[in-house]
């Protein structure tokens, strides 16, 4: 084979076959219809396996068979049909979506951690503020937050950020958010998280001051520093724990001012 089908290989691979499966696929793309003889020669397989993988191939559509005078042959069908993979792909990936949360549910009865009443996690690291983000789109109504950097792209970028408004959009997690900042820039393009599940508030440093963001919900408190040289967070899982942190909050809440939004994608100030 050339190099460039080689390097054609590792494009080929990310849509669900495997190397051999590509070689093949690539030799029949080029050469047109082959025994399974010539194949064999032609990457130094043993035919048998030759014959295992081209099956593999039919059944995904990317390979046909026909006999001729001079028996059975194998061919690629039209590179068109990687389109059809991929359709496939997000029908399983849709259908996986759709029942995660039976799943969740039904493991979750049968978890021994059903039965603790306290948990502490650490997490470090960007991966693991990524991970403490992630876990808070699943508050339920709700996720009060203190927040002492302007929005979460600044320590885990802008697309994961992204990704978690629209998670709370979709779970309907209205987010209130304390901070220190006078005024937002716009920073999303997740409108109807800012229109609908957003409401943050000032407050003076002087009165509170904040040396890390924290997160409440469910029975769960959070607490990170995403400044620090050593990035890391804990999560502590006990419902009283959390309760006291969330009654903590409304009274510092009800002394905060409110923060004005001025755009779609989330622009705020405070009007003094």
């Amino acid at each position: 084979m050339s190099d460039q089908p080689d390097n054609l290989t590792h494009l080929i691979e990310p849509y669900g076959l495997s190397q051999e499966e590509a070689k093949i696929y690539l030799v029949l793309i080029q050469k047109g219809f082959l025994s399974a003889l010539s194949i064999s020669r032609e990457i130094r397989m043993g035919r048998t396996k030759v014959y295992r993988i081209l099956d593999k191939l039919i059944a995904k559509r990317l390979a046909e068979q026909k006999v001729d005078d001079m028996g059975m042959k194998f061919g690629a069908t039209d590179p068109t049909k990687f389109n059809q993979l991929i359709a496939e792909r997000e029908h399983e990936v849709a259908s996986l979506q759709e029942n995660l949360p039976q799943l969740i549910e039904n493991l979750e009865k049968i978890s021994w951690r059903k039965h603790e009443k306290t948990k502490v996690l650490y997490y470090k690291g960007i991966e693991g503020l990524k991970q403490i983000a992630y876990n808070s789109t699943r508050a339920d109504k709700e996720l009060l937050t203190y927040e002492i950097v302007n929005d979460m792209s600044e320590f885990v970028g802008q697309k994961f950020a992204e990704e978690m408004r629209r998670e709370f959009v979709k779970n309907k997690v209205f987010v209130r958010e304390m901070t220190w900042n006078k005024k937002f820039e716009a920073y999303t393009e997740v409108t109807e998280l800012v229109s609908k599940y957003w409401e943050t508030r000032y407050i003076d440093p002087k009165s509170f001051r904040m040396q890390s963001e924290a997160l409440i919900y469910n029975d769960v408190y959070v607490i990170y520093n995403p400044l620090d040289k050593e990035v890391f967070g804990v999560e502590i899982y006990n419902a009283d724990i959390a309760n006291m942190q969330r009654q903590l909050f409304e009274y510092i809440w009800a002394q905060a001012k409110p923060l004005k939004i001025v755009s779609p994608q989330g622009k705020a100030v405070l009007e003094e």
